[in-house]
């Protein structure tokens, strides 16, 4: 029988109670004490940010985390007629409900040993953010997405690091993506400018380049010391059609009071000075540890690629990983990303390696090896050394024997990456390049 842990979590402020209730079916008890750590953490950055004291009204707010995805569709549809099928995470502030799926919808046997993906943390955060919005802003209706999301992405992303659960923004894949969204964006849209975010007006740009954006935003108005006062005003104001004017104009104002004479330029310059060192095409890794936890979703492979080029020469890429049995097991090893392609080391738990070719021109797969390998057991560590001597790759897994595989003129100096294909879940530890 499956069991319903509930729990109330009291945030402790200076005036007043605001209880949020966690809820969470199926999951241990301890990795609920840590959402509402998670959450309790949000809370303090998030008045911390604003600079008054938490004293909104404390009505009842709770916050859902779905094991399951077929709940948090159920709760979609009673709250928001299923408009929200596609998000695995919302928040609905008549209800004052936040409800989150499990995402990557990883295993029980991938929760009870490596515990809550970071991405469900993250969501945990960004959506008692909204939360808290709501409490202390009765004009929250009237928000632009920059100032709502954008103070959402911040502070969430802000307090899981705070907690130790995730690395610095260049070295964490989740906010080191997010920042080389936004260089990207620079360099497509060189007009860009601040009026453009505060008016909304940028346009062909995905949504996840937008929530990257409006949360940099926000982290540079707190690194130049405006964040403060901007938010201040924007709870003073009342809502309507002129909200977003008057807002926009005590953005202008706060820049100007912190001594920016070009903000456009410092803002790009202060985006553009990160060096980010992941991308992940698809989500979801996480490198807060020496043991880096990697899930995909069901529809889609896990990509992420490191920004550092593998270079000409000769290299050794050397690990181990633990692959999970969830019925379509295999992590892969990525070399040598250019527009043409790259080449994939694929490892399947219970069987063995093929390296692939893959030619992004004919969307081709073309594979170059097949060997099986006997020790590459589900649930059990195994070392890898895949090096580049010449026009030959060698790979070698746990003890056996090095095999070769001829690559020709194959160009493999691009960037070098890591993956786990779509459904399946595993762990890398001690990955490093030597070139």
């Amino acid at each position: 029988m499956t069991k319903l842990y509930v729990f109330f979590l009291v945030l402790l402020t200076t005036s007043v109670l605001a209880d949020i209730r966690i809820i969470a079916e199926g999951v241990e008890p301890d990795q609920v004490v840590e959402l509402e750590r998670v959450v309790e953490e949000v809370g303090d950055q998030f008045f911390d940010l604003i600079g008054i004291e938490n004293d909104s009204d404390s009505g009842k707010a709770a916050i859902s985390l779905h094991i399951n995805y077929s709940d948090y569709e159920l709760a979609d549809e009673r709250l928001n007629a299923g408009r929200f099928k596609n998000n695995w995470a919302f928040s609905h502030p008549a209800a004052m409900e936040s409800h989150v799926a499990l995402q990557p919808p990883v295993s029980m046997e991938v929760l009870e040993q490596v515990g809550l993906p970071l991405q469900t943390k993250i969501q945990i955060a960004h959506e008692s953010v909204h939360l808290y919005f709501y409490k202390a802003f009765p004009n929250h209706p009237s928000h632009p997405d920059w100032l709502s999301e954008g103070v959402a992405v911040y502070v969430a992303e802000r307090s899981i690091r705070s907690l130790g659960a995730m690395g610095p923004a260049e070295a964490e894949p989740w906010t080191s993506t997010e920042i080389v969204r936004v260089q990207k964006m620079f360099k497509n849209y060189p007009e860009m400018t601040i009026d453009s975010i505060l008016a909304g007006s940028i346009e062909d740009v995905s949504s996840l380049t937008m929530y990257a954006l409006h949360g940099l935003f926000i982290g540079w108005l707190d690194e130049i010391g405006a964040a403060e006062k901007i938010l201040q005003e924007a709870r003073r104001f009342g809502g309507g059609s002129k909200y977003a004017q008057n807002l926009s104009s005590a953005v202008v104002e706060a820049i100007e009071s912190a001594g920016i004479d070009d903000p456009d330029a410092t803002f790009r310059a202060w985006v553009n000075g990160f060096e980010p060192q992941w991308e992940e095409v698809y989500r979801s890794m996480q490198t807060s540890n020496d043991e880096w936890m990697h899930a995909a979703f069901a529809s889609k492979n896990a990509i992420c690629w490191n920004q550092e080029p593998l270079g000409e020469g000769d290299w050794a890429i050397t690990g181990s990983l633990y692959v999970f049995n969830t019925g379509r097991s295999q992590m892969n090893i990525l070399l040598g990303r250019s527009t043409d392609g790259f080449v994939t080391v694929a490892c399947s738990g219970d069987w063995g390696v093929t390296i692939f070719n893959y030619t992004s021109k004919d969307n081709n797969w073309n594979r170059l090896e097949v060997v099986e390998v006997p020790t590459m057991k589900f649930g059990r560590w195994i070392k890898f050394k895949i090096s580049k001597r010449g026009n030959r790759l060698w790979v070698r897994m746990g003890k056996q024997r090095a095999f070769k595989v001829e690559i020709g003129d194959l160009d493999l100096s691009g960037q070098w990456g890591l993956g786990v294909q779509k459904g399946s879940a595993g762990i890398w530890k001690d990955v490093q390049v030597d070139r």
